[in-house]
């Protein structure tokens, strides 16, 4: 297998991109270019003529969309956040209920959601058990790793 020790360097350029907020980051030595689109899809990179076989990278944003503690939101409230970037649904399917509604109990281990990238459901469960006080993903909607599906109060 070829090795390229010039893949260490570009991850930390990828860092730093995200670590700076940039958009977009561009490096280019002789005839290697290498293009970093933060949120976006970067396919390959030409070197010498060689096509790299391509990689498909999704960087995380520079800055998640959490929310914050909301005023109506008990102080003892622990958020559950997505595991994982792609579309949230509440319910297993548009004609069964929801895995979860506010003020309702959940266990630990519970299924609260699902997250659907690349054509693969993953369940998010809940970390522990309690309250639904508030549920902040939106059914259908696009979610990114690290933002707030909903808020428990633990018991």
């Amino acid at each position: 297998m070829k090795q390229y020790p010039e893949i260490e360097a570009y991850g930390r350029l990828m860092e730093l991109a995200v670590e700076h907020g940039l958009d977009e980051l561009t490096v280019e030595e002789g005839d290697l270019k290498f293009k970093v689109q933060v949120g976006y899809r970067v396919t390959g990179a030409v070197s010498s003529g060689e096509v790299v076989s391509p990689a498909e990278l999704i960087l995380p944003q520079a800055s998640p969309r959490r929310k914050t503690q909301g005023p109506s939101r008990p102080p003892t409230a622990v958020v559950v956040n997505a595991p994982l970037t792609g579309s949230f649904y509440r319910a297993p399917s548009p004609t069964e209920p929801n895995f979860a509604e506010e003020g309702a109990h959940v266990e630990a281990g519970q299924v609260i959601g699902l997250i659907e990238a690349m054509k693969v459901f993953s369940e998010v469960h809940a970390d522990i058990a309690g309250t639904v006080v508030e549920i902040t993903a939106k059914n259908g909607k696009p979610i990114e790793r690290g933002d707030a599906i909903l808020w428990i109060d633990p018991d």
